[in-house]
């Protein structure tokens, strides 16, 4: 039951109605309750490995142990699961299990406990009584696939308030529609037609130079669509409970260096990434080496493919050279933003490969080596194409004036002035419009579905 399913709608809106007619004291088991359905609709399977990682941590937290061995037990429990399930075959050579399909959302709810783990005090007398808001900060619905990556700080508080029957302000509602609405249409419009050309790029191999280029940023913004609007909708769902989670993209093609560009991609990644495995080893007293390691770890995190590591690695390299020559080399900011986003294009191309030696072999094309400057594919129409991605980054232009920063203040917020009920109706009648229109590409699943 993927977000952009119409089935998907009519269990949001049923989830949304009855938290809103319910008492105060029960909005927050309604709310545990659809994320142990959501999962269970998922499988079984899914719901035992989420029930047995979660318990494991919990007992964890609840036992006598000393912090730093609790930390340490949990953390060993909750990544040797994670390794269980999507780098046993890339380590052994085999699978452990007969399915081989990686759990539900496992990706990221490890990195949430371990986050959780470190960040939360010892366990006092009576602290059983927070066991379901630890499970409903884990299993939360919305943001249970694909993230965001949520701290104890950031939801935790506001979970305790809801358990304890305070009722959420709900002054955001048309944000979170709105959020929900943009996130919807950036997969099911954009994303989801992206994908079939992609597909036949990658699997044909480009033609020429400006294949090449064009299916590198075809891709770009796929990916991009796909997984900021999977955070979008996460955000936006989160409001209609007026519960606040933190966003996870701000416009990152719009930046001119690899700094910026982690501050504005999968933000609760690499501010994970950051904050636990970075700082931790030693951060920048380690020199620029650690950025090589963190980042390679950070590309093992997307799969256990050797294609994901050497995109992690020289993601890492990158980072350490613009550390190294910052201050000593200065480029006007268009030529910055081209070079830059050249190399990231490059490195996208490392991601969606299938072996290294594809990828080699794309590079090589994009590169100019042996081969034309333009196709003679019939089904390639390379001024269609190139057309087609100036409109693209036109709208993830437009993308950070209205929906992320306008002189500090998301101009999305401004829909508050508008709350009134004709209001909301209407654009829960667009998001139903969306939902129902036929889809001609088909329903791809999110990118970082069972990631």
């Amino acid at each position: 039951m993927a977000f952009h399913q119409p089935e998907f709608l009519v269990f949001l809106v049923a989830v949304v109605l009855s938290f809103r007619w319910a008492p105060a004291r029960a909005r927050a088991w309604i709310l545990l309750g659809a994320s142990i359905v959501v999962y269970a609709w998922a499988g079984w399977r899914d719901m035992a490995i989420v029930t047995t990682v979660l318990a494991v941590n919990i007992g964890l937290w609840l036992s006598p142990f000393a912090r730093k061995v609790r930390i340490t037990l949990a953390t060993v429990f909750s990544l040797g699961a994670l390794f269980s399930f999507k780098y046993a075959t890339l380590v052994l050579g085999h699978p452990l299990f007969a399915d081989n399909s990686l759990p539900l959302g496992i990706s990221f709810y490890v990195f949430q406990l371990i986050a959780w783990q470190v960040d939360t005090p010892q366990a006092r007398p009576g602290a059983v009584r927070f066991v379901p808001q630890i499970a409903l900060f884990v299993k939360f619905f919305p943001q249970l696939v694909a993230g965001p990556i949520v701290r104890y700080h950031e939801l935790m508080p506001q979970l305790k308030r809801l358990f304890q029957g305070a009722l959420p302000r709900q002054r955001l509602v048309l944000v979170a529609l709105g959020l929900v609405l943009v996130g919807l249409f950036k997969k099911r419009f954009l994303a989801d037609p992206l994908a079939g050309f992609v597909d036949q790029v990658f699997q044909i191999g480009p033609q020429s130079l400006v294949d090449a280029w064009i299916g590198a940023g075809a891709f770009a913004f796929q990916i991009y669509f796909d997984f900021s609007g999977y955070s979008d909708m996460a955000v936006g769902m989160g409001l209609l409970f007026g519960l606040k989670l933190p966003r996870n993209f701000i416009a990152p093609y719009l930046t001119t260096n690899p700094t910026d560009f982690w501050r504005r991609w999968h933000i609760t990644l690499s501010t994970w990434i950051r904050d636990y495995l970075y700082i931790p080893l030693g951060g920048a007293k380690r020199g620029v080496w650690l950025l090589v390691v963190v980042m390679a770890i950070a590309g093992l995190w997307h799969g256990a493919n050797v294609t994901f590591i050497m995109w992690g690695v020289m993601w890492g390299v990158y980072c350490a050279v613009h550390r190294l020559t910052r201050e000593h080399l200065r480029f006007p900011k268009a030529l910055a933003w081209s070079g830059h986003m050249a190399i990231v294009l490059a490195l996208w191309v490392i991601f969606r490969a299938d072996s290294l030696e594809a990828a080699g072999s794309y590079l090589a094309v994009m590169a100019g080596l042996n081969a034309p400057l333009l196709s003679v594919e019939p089904w390639f129409n390379a001024g269609g194409a190139a057309a087609g991605l100036a409109a693209l980054m036109a709208l993830h232009w437009l993308e950070r004036r209205t929906l992320v920063a306008a002189d500090a203040r998301p101009i999305l917020l401004r829909l508050r002035t508008y709350e009134r009920p004709w209001v909301q109706a209407a654009l829960w009648g667009l998001i139903v419009f969306v939902y129902l229109m036929p889809q001609f590409t088909g329903l791809n699943p999110f990118i970082y579905f069972r990631f």
